[in-house]
C-alpha cells in the first residue's frame, strides 16, 4: 500500500488502542482484558513502521539510521520503566521474586524477552498481567527483531 504522507486516522485508531489499557489499569469491570490494547498498537505502530520502510530506498545505511532513531524515541522510556520497576521490586518483591524481575528486566533490554516467555501460557487469561510486572515488553522485543528481519 503505497500513500503519500501522514496517516491521521491511524493515529486516531492508536489512541482509540490505548483507552482499554488505562481503563483496565483503573480496574473497571469490562476491560480484563485491556492488554488486547497494547497488541492492537502494536499492530498498527508495525503498519506505520512498514510504510516508513517502504518509502525509503532500503539499504544497510537508511535500516541503520531508522534503527537508530527508534532506539533514541524508545530508550528513554524503556530503561526508565526497567529502572523504576526494579527500585521498587527491590523493596517489593521476595528475593526470588525480585530474582525473576531481574532475569526478565535484563532479557527486555536485550530484546528477547518475547522468547523468554514462549513457554508461559495464560497471556489471555484474566489476571496474568497483575503478576508480571513488564509482560507488555515483550512487544518491544518483536518490535527490534521485526526492524532487524522485515528489511
Amino acid at each position: 500500500m503505497k500513500t503519500k504522507g501522514y496517516l491521521p486516522f491511524i493515529d486516531g485508531l492508536r489512541a482509540l488502542a490505548v483507552f482499554p489499557v488505562v481503563f483496565f489499569h483503573a480496574n473497571f469491570k469490562y476491560f480484563e482484558g485491556g492488554f488486547v490494547g497494547v497488541d492492537i498498537f502494536f499492530v498498527l505502530s508495525g503498519f506505520l513502521i512498514a510504510l516508513v520502510l517502504d518509502k525509503e530506498s532500503i539499504n544497510i545505511r537508511t535500516i541503520f539510521n531508522f534503527i537508530i532513531r527508534r532506539i533514541k524515541r524508545l530508550f528513554p522510556a524503556l530503561w526508565l520503566t526497567l529502572i523504576l520497576t526494579l527500585i521498587v521490586g527491590y523493596f517489593l518483591l521476595l528475593d526470588n521474586e525480585f530474582k525473576k524481575l531481574l532475569t526478565e528486566s535484563l532479557s527486555a533490554a536485550l530484546f528477547y524477552f518475547n522468547i523468554t516467555q514462549i513457554d508461559k501460557l495464560g497471556y489471555f487469561q484474566p489476571g496474568v498481567i497483575r503478576d508480571e510486572a513488564i509482560l507488555n515488553l515483550w512487544t518491544l522485543s518483536v518490535e527490534f527483531q521485526f526492524y532487524l528481519l522485515f528489511p
